[in-house]
């Protein structure tokens, strides 16, 4: 009585200090417990289901309150207490597999005690529990060693036979590029053979090549391609030696020619 607080202090104040704990809470069962019959409890009891991401060793702890409250208003004798429990159990739990694997369908007629039951339920759970923590190290473990495995063959690089292959494209890819070169290089035929009219009003000369171009790639140096098609590495020291040459090219033309024409 002196551990009650307002508002069940105050139902027990005008009761006698002698009075049976039993009597206490048959007293304060009254003010303060459920007014509900057994069979409306009961029939709450049948529509208990799991609730989604409920343990199922907790959805037996809630069947087991709800169950005893249906006990204490007559709703169902104490002896059949474990019968309903574990039918209603078979039907509200969502976990088919686990329900096969403790054959509980097949216990109905015989059930076990409440602690019994509660008791195979977690020792599952914590079996899958642990079976699945396992899983996830498994496969984590697994991805990294895939991962490191693709990273050390990418820092490896490729096979000989790979490479040899590699080579054979890079190798012809550049020979195409230089024809490619040759053909946009080539002046058309009209452009190097003099029209008649040209014969008639000129004097016959020696045919002399043109002016020197600069028939090599700006960016390796290397004649047959120009930079655009070029995927060697870039020589500016070569590209450099290569203007000067042709420079000097271009100054003897331009001398000779001059003098030709004079």
């Amino acid at each position: 009585m002196e551990s009650l607080t307002s508002p069940a202090a105050d139902v027990v104040k005008s009761l006698d200090p002698d009075t049976s704990p039993a009597d206490l809470m048959s007293v304060l069962d009254s003010a303060f417990g459920t007014v509900q019959d057994g069979e409306e409890l009961f029939a709450q009891f049948l529509n208990t289901l799991q609730n989604p991401g409920e343990r199922p060793s907790a959805y037996l702890q809630r069947l087991q309150h709800t169950i005893c409250s249906v006990v204490k208003q007559g709703g169902v004798p104490a002896t059949e207490v474990d019968k309903h429990l574990l039918k209603q159990f078979c039907r509200g739990c969502w976990d088919n597999a686990l329900i096969t694997k403790l054959q509980l369908e097949q216990r109905r007629s015989n059930p076990p005690p409440f602690p019994d039951l509660l008791f195979q339920l977690r020792t599952e759970e914590d079996r899958q529990t642990a079976k699945e923590s396992l899983m996830k190290q498994h496969m984590s473990t697994s991805k990294q060693r895939v991962n490191i495995q693709s990273q050390s063959a990418c820092a490896c690089g490729q096979s000989p036979h790979d490479n040899d292959e590699l080579k054979d494209m890079k190798q012809q890819l550049k020979r195409l590029q230089q024809q490619m070169s040759q053909l946009l290089s080539r002046k058309p035929a009209t452009e190097s053979q003099p029209t008649a009219r040209q014969h008639k009003t000129s004097h016959p000369s020696p045919k002399s090549p043109g002016r020197p171009k600069p028939w090599y790639c700006f960016n390796c140096g290397e004649d047959g391609h120009i930079s655009s098609a070029c995927v060697n590495k870039a020589n500016p020291v070569v590209v450099q030696q290569k203007r000067k040459i042709l420079q000097q090219k271009r100054e003897a033309w331009d001398v000779k020619n001059k003098q030709t024409l004079n």
